[in-house]
């Protein structure tokens, strides 16, 4: 049996549409099609129910599915015991988007692409909120966390302050709200600073928000707002704030890597320990 038609059938029936699965796979629709036929065929049992936008497995397709997983893991693991580079595929990870995690993980991810040639990647970078939904709607393999507070189940891989910043000068305004900026969305610091304003009986007003880290870098570099970041983030040009500034104490901020099945493929669990120990020994490094 061809593993590459098993794959074929997986990804269309996580994905509940060809033209889905397609896509994800980088193939045109008719070669899935074509693949789906070359597997029933080979089996004799007809796999799929289709309908005009989605589709189903059928009773065989069903017990189909509660093994495939375990025959493409199982031949992965061989391939990878005799010969690492070849192992084929794509595999899908989600990142932070923390400014400074950026050149380590590209590395990181570099050198997968380079031991695994015959594998694709694609990174997705966002909010950890958004990259679990992702990753539990089946369009991540794995994902690079921001936890707010630190995980406690031992899933932890580095701990980082978080700060408020402003502009070298900035001044806190006499009267009226506090003014922020923030990651547009379910960010967690967004979620963090907003929960320990509100504690603290502080008034603030969300002058601006932007689409990325790197938007509130800016604003609040030019004295327009205050916001917080991950240390790791705090450029020169900017100044953190403490209680000494009336602002309320942080907590600490956690990294955890999750994967979106119990049972991941060789080539994810590479890409997973890759990155891990890429966190790890950044992070290392940077104590003092």
């Amino acid at each position: 049996m061809d593993i590459n038609l098993l794959r074929t059938f997986v990804m269309i029936a996580e994905c509940g549409s060809f033209s889905k699965a397609a896509e994800r796979l980088h193939l045109t629709q008719s070669t899935i099609s074509h693949q789906v036929s070359r597997l029933e065929e080979h089996l004799g049992k007809k796999l799929f129910v289709r309908t005009t936008r989605t589709c189903h497995v059928t009773q065989w397709g069903g017990i189909l599915a509660s093994d495939a997983h375990k025959i493409i893991k199982l031949a992965e693991d061989v391939e990878a015991k005799f010969n690492p580079v070849a192992i084929s595929g794509i595999v899908r990870a989600g990142i932070p988007d923390d400014v400074h995690l950026f050149k380590p993980l590209s590395e990181a991810i570099l050198l997968f692409s380079k031991e695994q040639p015959r594998m694709a990647v694609e990174i997705i970078a966002g909010m950890s909120q958004d990259l679990l939904s992702s990753a539990a709607a089946g369009n991540l393999d794995v994902v690079l966390l921001r936890d707010i507070p630190v995980r406690t189940d031992g899933s932890n891989l580095a701990t980082q302050n978080l700060v408020w910043i402003a502009q070298k000068g900035w001044r806190r305004p006499s009267t009226g709200p506090l003014p922020v900026a923030f990651v547009h969305g379910s960010c967690s610091y967004k979620t963090t600073a907003i929960k320990l304003l509100e504690s603290a009986g502080i008034e603030w007003h969300p002058i601006m928000t932007c689409t990325s880290l790197e938007g509130v870098l800016s604003v609040v570099k030019a004295g327009i707002a205050i916001s917080l970041i991950c240390e790791g983030d705090l450029r020169d040009d900017l100044v953190p704030l403490t209680a000494n500034d009336g602002f309320p104490d942080l907590p600490l901020a956690g990294l955890s890597l999750q994967y979106a099945e119990k049972s991941p493929s060789t080539a994810t669990r590479i890409l997973g320990e890759l990155l891990s120990s890429t966190i790890s020994q950044l992070l290392q490094k940077s104590r003092p």
